[in-house]
């Protein structure tokens, strides 16, 4: 038997050894070597095994990088234009909604909540998208509405409420600077050369702009930013983003409310105005909303908890609403298309949601349609419905009739085969009187199967 050494030439123009060598000076200029964080890399090794990282996704067939997090890093400042040499990146997370600090470095089956969450985006796009609705707005209990001693009473009958995840405007306050996912300020131009990018998240981070042209982005459908205290405007950039389906923008507390009305009427007019279905952005500083009628896919908005006070326009009620989020604003009427319309429902759309806001009477605003009556839910409790008279002789304005109604509605079904379905219903609504003269307190409750 003969031993020789063999030389192995590893070419730099090799896409797996090119994208090792610009990982490598991403780390470097990101303070890699200073890095005190749970998540750590190594280049201390052959450079063919420098991809062998934390928080790094390769593709099977390539053998390049196609996922990328910096989540739970130290990495600090300005990412730099060697980003752009990873031309076979799929996914960018800076961050993302579902970050913890304390669980971020993954749980019994080594991952994080954000590496699971990525891997959802490949085998459930969909599943994937209604996620920040799941985790923030649809996260608490019906039961939750009742009072103290109603939840009590549920609780000594061993009826489960499920456990809020907590307000949405508090979670984003609850970061510190120290808890932060990340520490980088800024991407480059040069993110446009990743034609292959798809996914981008930002959250929880001092991240602070974007640049103006994001147009090379061609394949990025899914952007999400989420929870920057140092953002000040809503990012031109997003704007000329040629592709955007799903746009999360949530709890950028500094933006203002006349920055994100700009940012949000050149979104309207940008190239992905005919694409975008998914327009998230609750907790925003936000008083009128523009008119959104060049986003013709739109399906799903969700402007709770932004302060708003008025559209600027009625949508389309040939382009229908799955999903309509208005809930906790300022809002105490609606306008009106030419039809007598503000909102398009059909047999698809599940909830048109207007509850605590300053409406004093049922709007007259939809479709009547054939399909109006399945809508799971419209919800207008916590409004002020009322009669008012007005003494000029006064200046007194006095309530004569008027209600304050709260209701609570959910539903059940079971599929027993392909051809029978059981469904079991609970709804109460509870009606507080402005007169007392008028009526009594009440509560009527509704259920079956």
């Amino acid at each position: 038997m003969t031993d020789a050494d063999v030389p192995v030439t590893l070419h730099v123009t090799s896409g797996y050894i090119a994208d090792a060598l610009a990982l490598k000076e991403i780390w470097e200029a990101l303070d890699g070597p200073n890095w005190t964080s749970k998540v750590q890399w190594s280049f201390n090794g052959d450079v063919d095994l420098w991809l062998s990282q934390p928080n790094i996704l390769i593709d099977g067939e390539s053998g390049r990088i196609a996922y990328l997090s910096f989540e739970n890093t130290g990495a600090r400042g300005a990412m730099p234009a060697a980003i752009g040499k990873l031309t076979a990146l799929r996914r960018l997370s800076l961050g993302t909604h579902v970050y913890d600090p304390g669980q971020s470095a993954g749980n019994g089956s080594g991952k994080s909540a954000s590496e699971r969450l990525c891997e959802l985006a490949e085998t459930d796009i969909d599943a994937f998208r209604r996620s920040f609705t799941e985790t923030f707005v649809q996260n608490g209990d019906p039961l939750s509405l009742f009072s103290e001693e109603l939840q009590l009473s549920f609780k000594l009958s061993n009826i489960p409420m499920k456990e809020p995840a907590g307000e949405l405007r508090e979670l984003a306050k609850s970061f510190e600077e120290a808890h932060y996912s990340n520490y980088i300020t800024s991407l480059p131009e040069e993110i446009n050369q990743l034609k292959k990018l798809q996914m981008l998240y930002i959250a929880s981070s001092p991240f602070e702009t974007l640049p103006d042209d994001l147009s090379g982005l061609e394949s990025l459908t899914d952007l999400e930013i989420y929870n920057c205290p140092h953002l000040t405007t809503m990012p031109a950039g997003i704007a000329t983003l040629p592709k955007l389906i799903s746009l999360t923008f949530a709890c950028n507390e500094n933006v203002s409310a006349q920055a994100m009305h700009d940012g949000l009427v050149r979104l309207n007019n940008g190239p992905s105005a005919e694409k975008l279905q998914l327009l998230l952005i609750p907790v925003q500083k936000l008083r009128t909303v523009p008119n959104l009628n060049n986003m013709k896919r739109l399906s799903s908005l969700n402007i709770m908890d932004c302060g708003v006070e008025a559209f600027e326009a009625a949508f389309d009620e040939g382009r229908p609403f799955a999903q309509f989020n208005a809930r906790n604003n300022r809002l105490s009427e609606l306008p009106l298309n030419d039809k007598g319309y503000f909102i398009g429902i059909d047999s698809e759309t599940e909830t048109i949601d207007f509850s605590h806001n300053e409406f004093t009477e049922f709007p007259d605003i939809f479709s009547a349609s054939e399909y109006t009556f399945r809508v799971k839910t419209i919800d207008f409790s916590f409004n002020k419905m009322q009669s008012l008279i007005r003494k000029i002789d006064t200046q007194l304005t006095q309530a004569t009739s008027g209600n304050i109604a709260k209701t609570i509605s959910f539903s059940a079904d079971y599929g027993l085969s392909r051809a029978l379905t059981v469904r079991a219903f609970y709804d109460i609504q509870i009606n507080e009187p402005l007169i007392s003269s008028a009526s009594y307190p009440t509560s009527t409750s509704n259920y079956g199967n």
